[in-house]
């Protein structure tokens, strides 16, 4: 059986470590290089042709790592891309995500998460860990629900369609509700609802939450 090719991109090394460590028993995934940074990230692409690059987005030695992204999607034959940050990073997950990533995952995810949400990026399914109803355990959905090509982007105020959760979200904020309450209201932890909203921004086009609810009464979304 074929193993996915795995690159670990990150400016530390004690986390690519780590990374390769929390890999390391996934029988379909093979680690075969990792790197510091956009310029030894071409190469080891060019070199290594791996089928999936976890990238950190925040902290990087290129800003904040999405610059990362997008160099190594510039490259002829580029990998799929899950970016790795924080889940209170709403920023970040919305710019990766535009800069071509395929998904993303907390950089605190559990070794079989991890392995499992690197899986299916290398195989061409969106990851995020607040999935709507009827993903996989991993969080992913597939690819015919946010369409992939050899290096994605999603456009601001493409026309995607909300799941029934992000909808739910939606009024929430429209009606002025914070992250918390719209958590507590919809029984969600906060970190899923601040998934959610990042999808949210990506979806709308949008980079905060007063323009996610106005671009939401514009469009007909909310009233």
């Amino acid at each position: 059986m074929r193993r996915s090719r795995v690159l670990i991109v990150d400016r530390r090394p004690a986390v690519r470590s780590a990374l390769r460590t929390a890999l390391a028993g996934a029988d379909r995934l093979a680690v075969v290089g990792e790197a510091g940074g956009a310029d030894d990230g071409q190469e080891r692409v060019r070199e290594l042709t791996p089928d999936v690059a976890l990238v950190s987005v925040a902290g990087g030695p290129d800003g904040d790592g999405v610059s990362v992204v997008r160099r190594l999607l510039e490259v002829a034959r580029p990998p799929r891309v899950l970016a790795l940050t924080a889940y209170d990073d709403e920023r970040a997950i919305l710019r990766a995500v535009d800069a071509g990533a395929i998904g993303w995952l907390s950089r605190d995810a559990e070794p079989t998460e991890l392995a499992r949400a690197a899986l299916a990026a290398a195989n061409g399914e969106s990851v995020s860990p607040a999935a709507p109803a009827g993903a996989g355990a991993t969080g992913h959905v597939p690819a015919a629900r946010w369409p992939v090509s050899a290096a994605p982007a999603r456009r601001p105020g493409a026309a995607t369609a909300l799941t029934r959760r992000e909808r739910q979200v939606l009024r929430l904020i429209g009606d002025g509700l914070p992250n918390a309450a719209v958590a507590a209201e919809l029984f969600i932890s906060q970190e899923t609802a601040r998934a959610h909203l990042a999808s949210l921004f990506a979806k709308l086009g949008v980079d905060s939450r007063a323009a996610v609810a106005a671009e939401a009464r514009r469009r007909g979304l909310i009233r």
